[in-house]
């Protein structure tokens, strides 16, 4: 019987059935085909599904393989995303034909058009034609009271933005567009400030009564304000999430939020409302050392004057406040323990017994403790500031230690604790330190007291100096000022300071190795020329001053800084030791190319000293008689015999001069050497034939790397002479420059005319040339080079640029450089650390870009206007990202 209902129920059309394991059952499909093949051997099924059953194993698949493939994704991605540029003038898109104004008659349509977009409809159907509002503060409101997800708010959101820029556009053609992230996230702290006073009125009423008395008017817009402040507060997370907002000025409108509330029990229902919004933030704000100075600095006022409140009051009215019962239990019998508690231990039970306080305590002593392990440093006292946030300590509000503030229950709390003492025993540690100025009395008076004030001063003036602005009260000669104001008797450890500052990873910016270099040039000239005002006419003294034919200044101060304190990088390095030497690299480079530290007495020395005398024998068998194959040598400067010479010579007397000298504990081993690839080239190793260690050689290391600048004719000597102590004369010589020449020509292929843009032909580009090729290998392989390679071929390949655009700007030629292939020749000069070749390159593409604007004009080019204004925004974002290099 049920079997027949079923049936009887059953709809007399059947639907269509889904697609089943192989192929879906289509009408005229091969397999129905009786052919004389299909009937005496059946239809063949291999041709079409042997990737559905078996194994892959005959068809690996590597990385290479994969990147590829996905290359190729990529490039076809973009050739579809691409429109083709026809020439003719742009189609005019009116963004009205896609909004509709938002009034008092269209309040039926708006009212649908936003449960539409809380609902599931696509959002391509609702982009059609969608409501625009004069006031933004009204889009949130509506967005709070249809509740739409945040998703699909901040998508109407972009929506609207996009209408104002496209409306703004049309009205401001020439001045700089408005940020709508910044306007934005001005509307919305706007629009949840306003909510602050509502929601203080209506805490503020239920302090006082209790059920508190308020209208019912009163009473709906209180409501209103809560709902509209959580609904508010999730999308600002989402959109701060999403890079939608200005993230500084949300912690700040939150810190500002906090400080506006008093200490005093009338405004702790707010902070119901606000401590929750700033843990959402808590991990952004232990980013910044001043941002959680001053949330801590809140958090331990507020704590401090709940417990000092109560304390004082003797309010703690719970009969086993003044006791800690503890029950142990022996066998049968139960011993009862008491522990007396002093007042401030009472005051947290009393709090995290109590309802209304107990959430306030945990979240503000969470803030206090996450702030104390994440950002310790926001906890050292300061001197300085007197009557603000940064003087003295935060901590010194809160009478108790944050170790002793209670804590989340499902945390593991012995192990926190014992984490929160050491962290306050550091920070009670450097407070000391600091309030002594890291110096004892005793020591103040001394030498070294002084040496170690003088070079604090001179740290402090370069933490505290603004490199990304320049006035008279802040400059490179201000600095200087401060840098070197204890004279010439502190000079060797200010220097030491320098180069250590530099190149620590402690510290971030790429500026400071030009800055170090541009301090010490200064100094270097200083001296120089006072020196030569005091010194009388036929004076014959021994100097260590830059002197022509002598060493620079800082010659043997910067050379035992190499012998001594430099980072030397090995294969297991950490990230931040990797860091270190990528930053001595840049240090030593901007040092040679202003003549601070001279590449030629370096090598001199190394020489003297014998520390690339093992080197040497390996680059070539026959090493040891350079003289006979110096006719060998096929460099393209005519001076190379010379250097080649003075090399030699060299070589021969420190070898006849180092056998009459007795053996040192310093000296370096002379054993064989090999080189060791590694992710910055091939690094040196030197072998120790006493135990077998190997170990990296320093100075081979710091030879293969410095950077030379290739620009400079006199630097072609100091290229000569490393080449040649490094590679010898033979065939590891050649196949080293055989590797620079064939990773310039790879990239130089970028900017030729079958990967550049031909004027001539309405600027297109060829489309195979996008496969052709591979910038992340190309990337790889640049990088597998030492530094000094890697200048040189971003050396060569930004000349070839530079050359292409003023052949076009002097009419010789038809062709100019892909945007997206300059910006990868950046990218790799980026890498490679030549930041100053990457600002005189921007600096000489900006000059010749008004010639090509003017040549493109004269052509009656479609890319007259869009070429040259899109290529110099990119390189003028390129130079703000590098202001601070700008010295």
């Amino acid at each position: 019987m049920m079997s027949s209902l079923l049936y009887e129920k059953r709809p007399l059309k059947k639907p269509r059935i889904g697609p089943p394991d192989v192929y879906p059952q289509e009408p005229k499909q091969k397999e129905d085909e009786l052919t004389s093949s299909n009937v005496k051997l059946g239809f063949p099924t291999t041709t079409h599904l042997d990737d559905e059953f078996g194994t892959a194993r005959h068809k690996p698949v590597t990385a290479s393989k994969v990147g590829a493939y996905f290359n190729s994704i990529i490039a076809r991605k973009e050739e579809l995303s691409t429109l083709p540029d026809s020439g003719r003038k742009r189609q005019q898109i009116n963004p009205k034909d896609n909004f509709w104004p938002a009034t008092i008659r269209t309040k039926n349509a708006i009212e649908a058009w936003f449960k539409d977009l809380a609902g599931n409809k696509p959002l391509m159907n609702l982009s059609k034609k969608a409501p625009n509002f004069n006031k933004k503060e009204e889009i949130f409101m509506m967005l709070c009271e249809y509740q739409v997800p945040v998703l699909r708010a901040a998508w109407f959101i972009k929506l609207s933005s996009a209408y104002t820029v496209a409306v703004s556009e049309a009205k401001i053609k020439k001045r700089q567009m408005p940020d709508p992230t910044t306007e934005w996230t001005g509307t919305l702290i706007k629009f949840l400030k306003d909510q602050v006073p509502k929601l203080q009125e209506h805490y503020a009423l239920t302090e006082k009564s209790n059920p508190p008395v308020t209208s019912a008017t009163a009473d709906t817009e209180q409501k209103l304000a809560i709902r509209q402040w959580s609904y508010c507060s999730q999308l600002l997370k989402y959109m701060y999430e999403e890079g939608l907002l200005d993230r500084q000025e949300v912690l700040n409108w939150i810190l500002e939020l906090l400080e506006k509330m008093r200490t005093h029990p009338p405004d702790d229902g707010v902070l119901r409302l606000i401590l929750p919004l700033a843990l959402q933030y808590l991990d952004e704000f232990v980013q910044s050392e001043l941002l959680s100075r001053r949330l801590a600095y809140l958090c331990c006022k507020k704590l401090g004057y709940m417990l000092n409140n109560v304390a004082e009051s003797n309010l703690v009215t719970s009969p086993q406040g003044d006791v800690n019962k503890v029950e142990q239990k022996d066998g049968e019998k139960e011993k009862k323990e008491t522990v007396p508690l002093n007042p401030m231990q009472s005051t947290l039970v009393e709090y995290q017994n109590c309802p209304h306080h107990r959430d306030l305590v945990l979240q503000l002593s969470s803030i206090l403790q996450t702030v104390i392990l994440e950002c310790p440093t926001s906890m050292v006292w300061c001197g300085a500031g007197v009557g603000s946030v940064w003087h003295g300590s935060p901590l010194d509000l809160l009478p108790i230690p944050p170790s002793a503030l209670p804590m989340p229950a499902r945390c593991d709390t012995n192990s926190y604790r014992k984490q929160l003492r050491q962290a306050e025993n550091n920070i009670r540690e450097r407070s000391k330190r600091a309030e002594g100025h890291w110096c004892s009395d005793k020591w103040q008076a001394c030498t070294t007291g002084v040496t170690t004030t003088c070079v604090l001063a001179a740290l402090d003036a370069l933490d505290r100096h603004r490199f990304d602005r320049m006035d008279a009260t802040n400059s490179l000669d201000t600095l200087y000022a401060k840098v070197f104001s204890s004279g010439n008797d502190q000079e060797n450890a200010v220097v030491k300071l320098l180069c250590e500052w530099a190149v620590s990873p402690e510290r971030t910016g790429e500026h400071r190795a030009l800055a170090v270099a541009a301090l010490l040039d200064r100094r270097q000239s200083d001296t120089s020329s006072s020196t030569d005002q005091d010194a009388a006419p036929g004076d014959d003294k021994d100097s260590n001053s830059s002197v022509p034919g002598g060493p620079p200044m800082f010659q043997s101060l910067l050379m035992k800084f190499l012998d001594t304190d430099a980072p030397v990088p090995s294969p297991d390095d950490t990230p931040q030791k990797k860091t270190a030497f990528t930053n001595l690299v840049h240090l030593f480079s901007e040092l040679i190319r202003r003549d601070v530290f001279s590449h030629d007495a370096y090598m001199c020395t190394l020489i003297s000293r014998g520390d690339l005398l093992g080197h040497e024998e390996t680059t070539d068998m026959s090493h040891t008689k350079l003289e006979d194959h110096s006719h060998t040598m096929d460099y393209d400067d005519s001076k190379i015999d010379d250097d080649l010479d003075k090399i030699l010579q060299n070589i021969k007397e420190d070898q006849q001069n180092s056998m009459d000298v007795p053996d040192s504990p310093k000296d370096h081993d002379h054993g064989h050497h090999q080189h060791m690839p590694s992710s910055m080239g091939h690094v040196p190793m030197e072998t120790d034939h006493n135990d077998h260690k190997v170990k990296p050689s320093r100075h081979l290391l710091y030879t293969t790397h410095f950077p030379l600048a290739q620009d400079d004719p006199f630097s072609q000597h100091d290229c000569n002479q490393r080449h040649v102590l490094l590679y010898g004369v033979g065939k590891i010589r050649d196949e080293a420059r055989h590797t620079v020449k064939k990773m310039s020509k790879e990239i130089c292929k970028l900017f030729s005319k079958k990967f550049s843009v031909d004027v001539a032909e309405g600027g297109k580009v060829k489309k195979h040339s996008r496969n052709e090729f591979n910038f992340e290998a190309t990337t790889q392989k640049c990088q597998s080079l030492s530094y000094f390679d890697q200048h040189v071929v971003t050396w060569q390949c930004s000349v070839t640029v530079i050359e292409m655009l003023n052949s076009f700007a002097t009419g010789n030629s038809n062709y100019l450089p892909v945007q997206e292939h300059v910006a990868f020749l950046f990218d790799l000069m980026e890498l490679a650390l030549n930041i100053y070749g990457l600002i005189d390159v921007c600096i000489q593409i900006l000059k010749e870009l008004p010639e090509v604007e003017a040549q493109l004009m004269a052509k009656n080019s479609v890319l007259m206007r869009n070429y040259t204004t899109s290529l110099s925004l990119y390189i003028v974002g390129v130079l703000r990202r590098y202001h601070c290099c700008l010295l």
